[in-house]
């Protein structure tokens, strides 16, 4: 609505400027929010430096090693927050391996009011979290009981994850649409249901979680 709207510049970097575009309304006290929303890729060199940055969501970072030293950006970004009320720091990712930064950060959550904490607290949202993740089942659906059954051992999710049959044939259709070698461990990376599960895939090989 126009009453709650910000006022809006412009601007020629990739970035959400919201302030008075009127130069002298701001002059005289109406700067609007004057507040910025900056995208940038964690493949650029130190960024975040020479900004003051109040609020930070830093995306898919298990994926960062791909394109940089994810230790060197993060550690500039986060250095842009000043650390005050009204600040925060959100870092969200699929696991993409163990061994990573990604893990390391990870683990250091887990490590609330001890030694070697990173000051975040760890959330993670399985995939059964969310409503959209499931399809109408047929009504004569049977569930694989094997863990060589094609799509596992489908009787033990269900008992675990407490999930219903609609979101069983939507495991399967998702499992379906990956790489056929690697169905379930592609599956259990993009959209694991545990944390134990989610740090297990990496770079087409199991591996041994720490």
């Amino acid at each position: 609505p126009d009453e709650i709207r910000p006022a809006r510049d412009t601007s020629n970097r990739n970035e959400l400027w919201l302030r008075n575009k009127d130069e002298a309304a701001r002059r005289d006290g109406d700067p609007g929010l004057d507040s910025k929303g900056i995208v940038d890729t964690a493949g650029k060199d130190f960024a975040g430096s020479g900004d003051a940055i109040q609020v930070v969501l830093a995306d898919e970072v298990g994926k960062w090693d791909k394109v940089c030293d994810p230790e060197t950006v993060y550690t500039s970004m986060v250095n842009a927050v000043q650390g005050e009320v009204g600040t925060a720091v959100f870092r969200a990712s699929t696991a993409c391996g163990a061994g990573t930064f990604w893990h390391s950060e990870w683990k250091a959550s887990m490590k609330i009011g001890k030694e070697g904490w990173n000051g975040h607290t760890p959330c993670f949202f399985p995939w059964y979290f969310d409503e959209r993740n499931a399809k109408k089942a047929p009504p004569d659906m049977e569930l694989g009981d094997q863990e060589d059954s094609e799509f596992g051992n489908e009787v033990v999710l269900k008992d675990l994850y407490d999930l219903t049959n609609d979101q069983l044939e939507w495991r399967r259709r998702t499992i379906m649409k990956q790489v056929d070698e690697s169905r379930h461990d592609l599956f259990n990376q993009e959209h694991p249901g545990s944390p134990d599960v989610a740090w297990l895939f990496a770079h087409g090989r199991w591996i041994e979680a720490p």
